[in-house]
């Protein structure tokens, strides 16, 4: 019997860690997984979704699937693309500072549309400054997908 795409697709993530390209606490890319190895993200999203019940993964809201069981999330970077945008750096500098220097306290939300229109960037590249705040400790997010806060020094 032929094994269906969700059978194909949680196979390949199992592989991908067996082999050691996926390591413990990287970040699972469903989007560029689908894409290398033509699957559908819908059947790799599903597919990660029994691995996180089964403890393989972990996924945390607004930030993604991690190899491995955590109850926090690993301080690994993401695996980024070369062209990485510099808009990203400069915001996620300047939130840093902001947070250092006490003027966004502990607890404070980090929204989207906030910090694009303070920084003069779009929603996409102030979320992605967001998720580089949490993997920096810097922030966490609520557990659901919509606001991240910044970080006390017991959360870091």
């Amino acid at each position: 019997m032929a094994p269906t795409d969700l059978q194909k697709a949680r196979n390949l993530v199992l592989g991908l860690i067996a082999c050691k390209k996926l390591t413990n606490g990287q970040h699972l890319s469903i989007s560029a997984l689908a894409k290398e190895y033509q699957l559908s993200t819908t059947m790799l999203g599903e597919a990660a979704r029994t691995l996180v019940e089964q403890k393989i993964l972990t996924y945390f809201g607004g930030v993604g699937y991690f190899v491995g069981n955590h109850d926090k999330l690993p301080r690994v970077p993401l695996v980024r693309q070369s062209n990485k945008s510099p808009n990203v750096e400069a915001v996620v500098k300047l939130l840093a500072k902001d947070i250092d220097n006490g003027e966004l306290q502990p607890g404070a939300p980090l929204l989207q549309a906030d910090i694009a229109k303070r920084y003069a960037v779009n929603k996409s590249t102030a979320a992605k400054a967001i998720r580089e705040l949490m993997y920096l400790g810097k922030a966490r997010n609520n557990g659901r997908n919509t606001v991240a806060f910044v970080s006390s020094q017991d959360d870091q």
